[in-house]
């Protein structure tokens, strides 16, 4: 009878250990999932802004491109006008650095005359 009582008191201590031990395991599983979901969840949210910054990252150096294609395009044609002007004005500005100098006629009206007909 003794025997007895010892092993329906030590079943009893494992039928509570067991049930306490599945508890603690279940909550322990569900903080795990609970972390796995913030996990996944912040995952998505990087990787969502991720993709809006390499799309905004695309528009700008797209952007950039066309700026700078653009401006190269104006600085050739700027450079296209200068030399054109300069090759057209040079025996007429010659002409009159010559003239103007065999008539001594004071320089700074020289330079303005040749600033207004340049192209800069």
């Amino acid at each position: 009878m003794q025997c007895e009582n010892l092993l329906k008191n030590e079943t009893a201590k494992f039928q509570s250990i067991y049930e306490k031990f599945n508890k603690e395991k279940a909550t322990h599983l569900q903080s795990l999932r609970d972390t796995i979901s913030k996990y996944e969840e912040e995952k998505e949210r990087l990787f969502m802004r991720y993709e809006q910054l390499r799309k905004k990252e695309k528009s700008m150096i797209s952007e950039l491109e066309q700026d700078s294609k653009k401006r190269i395009s104006e600085l050739e044609e700027s450079l296209k006008k200068k030399k054109q002007v300069n090759f057209f004005d040079a025996p007429y500005l010659c002409h009159t650095l010559h003239t103007f100098s065999y008539r001594q006629v004071n320089r700074p009206f020289l330079l303005d005359r040749m600033i207004k007909h340049s192209a800069f």
